[in-house]
């Protein structure tokens, strides 16, 4: 719930509800989603089993840029993305941890961990902190 919209993720759409009256604003459809989306002042952030990254506008729902991560058949991305400052964090189950930045998609950098990343990232005092599916935790800064 942001600025009275409410934003919900599932199979295969991404809808959005005014949460005064319940009232639909929009859907788009986005495959499987099994993470909860990150939300700036414009955009929405979220991956999907597709092995997509979304960057949607939060007015309309309109895709304004897609990153693809390595391929995986059947998780993709389940990490939920955290923005800050202008950059995207998240994992995926290619087993990567990626930086992009925020208005365009652009790869800013990547990780390979060597195993699936399940884990949201928490940035907290510039250090990047992510948890692998396998119990690792990764730190970056």
């Amino acid at each position: 719930l942001v600025d009275g919209i409410v934003y919900v993720g599932g199979w295969p759409y991404l809808a959005t509800y005014d949460a005064a009256d319940g009232t639909e604003r929009w859907r788009v459809y986005v495959g499987t989603i099994t993470n909860s989306p990150a939300i700036s002042d414009r955009l929405i952030y979220l991956g999907s089993t597709n092995n997509q990254l979304l960057a949607l506008d939060r007015a309309t729902g309109e895709e304004q840029w897609a990153f693809s991560v390595g391929d995986h058949p059947i998780q993709g991305i389940v990490s939920s993305p955290a923005v800050v400052q202008n950059r995207v964090y998240f994992g995926g189950y290619d087993g990567y941890v990626y930086e992009l930045h925020a208005r365009t998609g652009k790869l800013m950098w990547s990780f390979d961990t060597g195993t699936e990343i399940t884990g949201s990232p928490a940035v907290v005092n510039r250090r990047l902190y992510i948890g692998s599916r396998l119990g690792g935790m990764y730190a970056f800064g």
